[in-house]
């Protein structure tokens, strides 16, 4: 695990240094991330520009103001322990030569065709914040957040040799590369609900600012930091717009969320001739949830593919997702989920969080998923509601 914390302090110094504010393609918070994901049809109002524009419409009448501050979310995915391996690498190579411990020398060529070998390592964090202030003719918010993808890869040929001088040279000459984008979106969400006797149907949308960042980086194995991604920058400048449907009757909800509908892209400066491509692509997502005032059940499912990185395929996902909620007279909930990627690339999650909103007034919300010791994720936002 302490590897993964490696990817988040990578992610903390990307942020810092990109002045970057919405996210297009990953989105969490405390109550989103311990729910599986879910929130298309079971979020709330204050998370409503990040999940479905039309969930803004669903606030209480006693809602007057509300606002999150702000919402933090981290995934991290290194399936096959490679940067634990590159560390071991970099550990290890000055303490060996041609007259080192034969079972030494295998040992190290093991590692470094492992690494050769091995899934590329992916992280993603998002900050978000949002003002919502419901009216009965349109609710309104101002909202921004901001998201990071960053993934890193090594080029390497596995070796067949036991000679330390061959070995060393294979190590030497290896490669790794970090590509890192930012996506800012800063926007307003409006939203209307309308009722026909026990339905309810609300609508809503979002057009927003966006700014793309993309970063690229390639060094050696052996000086290889995940945190040296700025090796290169290009920025774009673009609109986008979300959209949002929510349908409610009685305690069922149903709800239809379309991301970014239109498509752009992002280049990485070249290095040494190669460049990668991001592409922000609409996403669309369908929920279902029955709610009481007290349980929440939900289940939501991407309807498309998302392809981040162009040529990486191992990138792409296709979530389904499922989660439950459990609240205790509005003073602290309990939350459980599982997340599914169909695509694979992914490992299933298991996720749980707890809440406290003291007077329904102030909301701390925590979580977490997990899936084994090499992808976890965590959660986490502030907010006030009045």
């Amino acid at each position: 695990m302490k590897y993964i914390t490696k990817v988040g302090v990578g992610l903390g110094a990307l942020f810092a240094i990109s002045n970057l504010a919405h996210a297009s393609n990953y989105y969490a918070d405390g109550r989103t991330t311990a729910m599986g994901g879910t929130g298309v049809a079971s979020g709330n109002y204050l998370s409503a520009s990040f999940i479905n524009p039309a969930l803004l419409a669903n606030s209480k009448e006693s809602d007057s103001f509300g606002i999150l501050l702000p919402s933090i979310g981290v995934r991290a995915l290194d399936q096959d322990d490679t940067l634990s391996d590159i560390n071991d690498l970099q550990d290890n190579v000055d303490n060996l030569n041609e007259n080192s411990n034969q079972e030494d020398i295998d040992k190290f060529a093991d590692t470094f065709n492992a690494v050769a070998e091995n899934a590329p390592v992916f992280a993603e964090a998002s900050v978000g914040i949002a003002v919502a202030i419901p009216f009965e003719a349109v609710s309104v918010a101002l909202f921004s957040q901001n998201y990071v993808n960053v993934v890193s890869m090594v080029d390497a040929e596995p070796i067949n040799s036991s000679d330390w001088a061959t070995i060393e040279q294979a190590y030497r000459s290896a490669e790794a590369s970090v590509i890192g984008v930012g996506v800012m979106d800063i926007g307003v969400t409006l939203a209307k609900q309308f009722s026909f006797d026990e339905h309810r149907v609300s609508v809503g949308f979002s057009p927003k600012f966006q700014q793309l960042h993309s970063y690229y980086s390639k060094s050696s194995l052996d000086d290889f930091e995940l945190s040296d991604y700025d090796d290169s920058k290009n920025t774009e400048n673009v609109f986008n717009l979300d959209v949002g449907f929510l349908y409610q009757w009685h305690a069922l909800s149903v709800g239809l969320s379309a991301k970014n509908l239109i498509s752009n892209e992002i280049e990485t400066a070249p290095i040494s001739g190669t460049s990668h491509t991001y592409q922000v692509d609409p996403n669309i997502a369908m929920g279902v949830a029955y709610q009481l005032e007290y349980f929440t059940v939900a289940i939501d499912g991407d309807l498309n593919k998302q392809t981040r990185f162009k040529h990486i395929s191992t990138d792409d996902t296709q979530f389904v997702r499922a989660g439950m909620e459990g609240d205790l007279f509005h003073w602290a909930q309990l939350r459980v989920g599982y997340e599914h990627d169909l695509e694979g690339n992914f490992k299933d999650s298991i996720t749980a969080g707890i809440g406290f909103s003291p007077f329904n007034v102030v909301h701390i919300d925590i979580a977490g998923s997990y899936a084994d010791k090499t992808q976890a994720g965590i959660g986490l936002n502030l907010s006030l509601t009045l």
